[in-house]
């Protein structure tokens, strides 16, 4: 993460700008591998599982407010803020479930793949006006807001059954796409 920030003022305090701006970024990397026994009334098997996952995310973001003291009694202030940002992720699964002597029950692998991307800007409007009797204010003010995320992810796994004589019994498999506008 880095960034930077400037504020200034001038013309007397009748003017004063302040903006940041920041960079962000992460990236995370695993490998899990997990081992588990099942207790059952009717039957007993283990679990061997191997987990492998890498995101990273980032963005750049800024925010600027600039105030205008019109005269003693009013003010006008604007702030404005965006943020544009992207992401991958992928994960891998693998399974084997066994029985206690050692057969295969079944096995799979899954994988999982998605690419983001993200976009928002803010922005507000403010009219203050103080009058002489005290505690009277009249106060205006108008947002806007905009965001977009998008993003586009896959899954696909297959997973094979089987019999107590290690011949396959089932196959299932997916293969789905996801796509957010």
């Amino acid at each position: 993460s880095a960034g930077a920030h400037f504020s200034n003022k001038w013309d007397k305090d009748k003017k004063n700008f302040s903006g940041t701006y920041r960079y962000k970024k992460l990236d995370n990397d695993a490998d899990v591998i997990n081992r588990s026994q099942y207790i059952l009334p009717d039957t007993t098997f283990f679990v061997n599982e191997r987990t492998k996952v890498y995101s990273s995310r980032q963005s750049h973001s800024a925010m600027g407010t600039y105030d205008l003291k019109l005269d003693s009694s009013s003010s006008i202030k604007i702030m404005v803020s965006g943020v544009k940002g992207n992401g991958r992720n992928f994960s891998s699964l693998n399974t084997e479930s066994i029985n206690p002597e050692g057969d295969t029950i079944n096995n799979g692998s899954r994988i999982n793949t998605a690419i983001s991307e993200n976009e928002a800007f803010n922005s507000s409007l403010m009219y203050r006006k103080k009058f002489k009797k005290a505690g009277h204010t009249f106060s205006a003010s108008v947002r806007q807001n905009y965001s977009n995320n998008t993003s586009d992810g896959f899954l696909k796994a297959n997973t094979t059954f089987f019999d107590s004589k290690g011949l396959i019994v089932r196959q299932d498999l997916i293969d789905q796409q996801k796509i957010r506008e």
